[in-house]
């Protein structure tokens, strides 16, 4: 079977991103490794701002998407 390849854009692309890497957890850092989890969290948090949040055009796209547009 050929080896699935996954598309991972660079964190590099969006202004607030950023990758850790809990090495030895698996899918859910939040509760094998939650210490460090939170940590991560409260850094993320504390060094950007929220996205802005437009709703009504959201709405507008939710509308769309379930087809009420």
């Amino acid at each position: 079977m050929p080896e699935k390849k996954t598309k991972r854009r660079p964190a590099a692309k969006k202004q607030a991103a950023g990758l850790e890497v809990f090495e030895g957890v698996g899918h859910l850092p939040q509760l094998e490794a939650p210490g460090r989890f939170i940590a991560v969290l409260e850094r993320f948090l504390a060094e950007n701002e929220p996205a802005s949040f437009d709703s009504e055009q959201w709405r507008g796209r939710l509308r769309v998407a379930v087809g009420e547009a």
